[in-house]
């Protein structure tokens, strides 16, 4: 939970920064999407985190299959995001280490959340 809620604090405050510097990013960016870009994407996941995490704290039965479902989603975002929008050439160079970072980090969610100890915690261990 601790950890969604820090991804999410990052998305708000992405939103914030964007707002706060758009006239900056529409001078830096003419004529393209990038500052709404930032602003939608922060406000999505930001919800989303906040959503997530507070219901992971919550003991909410749902919680961990979203919290699994989230992850999928945002690593298939964060990997659209990355290879197809970012125009970081670092990204060409350290794909194998991305990549293994993300099998690591959506295994250790679903390993996490398979556990018996998590699974009584949301109450969905009947034995």
């Amino acid at each position: 939970a601790v950890g969604v809620l820090i991804l999410a604090g990052y998305y708000v405050f992405r939103v914030i920064l964007a707002a706060a510097q758009w006239d900056f990013l529409t001078e830096l960016f003419p004529d393209s999407f990038v500052p709404h870009y930032l602003v939608l994407t922060g406000l999505f996941w930001g919800a989303v985190g906040l959503i997530i995490g507070w219901s992971l704290l919550r003991k909410r039965m749902w919680a961990p299959r979203a919290t699994k479902a989230a992850a999928l989603l945002f690593a298939l975002y964060w990997w659209f995001d990355n290879l197809f929008l970012a125009s970081d050439p670092a990204v060409q160079t350290s794909m194998g280490f991305r990549l293994g970072a993300t099998v690591v980090l959506l295994g250790l969610v679903l390993l996490i959340l398979s556990r018996p100890g998590a699974k009584l915690y949301f109450g969905v261990l009947h034995d």
